[in-house]
């Protein structure tokens, strides 16, 4: 996603810019899920996590059981992407959650098999653009889900 928020180090720590990302974030989130014909509920209206300008991730209501999490959202500056909530209880284990999947997800590719759980842009023509990257946001998320110090005490 563009930005129109420009990235320096501590612009962030401004708690309007980082308000309006998370409400940019908040609208990538709705499109993605709209885009890809997700079938969901009421996407929370602040992150449930939030590293700005790196991560926001969204809890999203079930449409089957109201007031509960039916689905994550994740976006940021990282692939767009929503996981099933039914087994994932907090915020931390979705980080860890897309982070386990998006690692398979590229050793798969890599030894030559199709993953279809996830699918990024034409791999076909930029898997060895796309790999990389992908390969360094799981190890980022996964190294932010075993981090307490991110969590405040999760």
């Amino acid at each position: 996603m563009a930005s129109t928020i420009p990235n320096e180090p501590d612009y962030f720590d401004d708690p309007e810019v980082e308000a309006q990302w998370c409400i940019d974030m908040h609208a990538e989130a709705e499109r993605y899920l709209e885009d890809e014909q997700v079938p969901h509920g009421a996407i929370s209206d602040w992150p449930a996590f939030r590293l700005a300008p790196h991560v926001a991730l969204f809890a999203v209501a079930s449409r089957e059981q109201p007031g509960w999490i039916g689905l994550w959202v994740v976006c940021g500056d990282l692939p767009t992407d929503h996981l099933d909530a039914a087994s994932i209880a907090s915020p931390r284990a979705a980080l860890a959650t897309f982070a386990s999947r998006w690692q398979a997800y590229c050793e798969a590719l890599r030894s030559g098999a199709e993953a279809a759980e996830l699918r990024i842009g034409d791999l076909a023509v930029r898997a060895d653009e796309v790999l990389p990257m992908l390969e360094s946001r799981a190890r980022t998320l996964e190294k932010w889900a075993q981090t307490d110090a991110v969590w405040n005490g999760d």
